[in-house]
């Protein structure tokens, strides 16, 4: 709920049916059907779908990508709201992000 609720309040600077909430829950509702015909993490895959376009809300091409930005933005959100324990994200997610945006 308290992911939700950021992401929303993310959303409502961008221009409405570019990428709104409405588009992050449909990609959440296919994560979910997804994560589930797979097999995995569906919780995971919820909150990647919900999280996955928040940097649109900052983003400046070319200078600043929103798949950049996004993943800090959610970096610093999992850890204040004590979802994500580790010292640092991850590194190979950035180079996922970066090949599906880019592609």
């Amino acid at each position: 709920k308290k992911t939700e609720e950021y992401v929303k309040k993310c959303m409502k600077t961008l221009p409405p049916n570019v990428h709104d909430f409405k588009h992050v829950d449909r990609v959440r509702k296919w994560a979910i059907k997804i994560a589930k015909a797979e097999k995995r993490d569906v919780f995971l895959a919820e909150m990647a779908a919900l999280l996955h376009d928040v940097g649109r809300t900052r983003e400046n091409p070319p200078k600043i990508l929103h798949a950049d930005i996004g993943a800090k933005m959610t970096y610093y959100f999992l850890t204040k709201n004590k979802k994500y324990k580790q010292p640092h994200p991850p590194c190979p997610c950035r180079g996922f992000v970066y090949r599906t945006h880019r592609d």
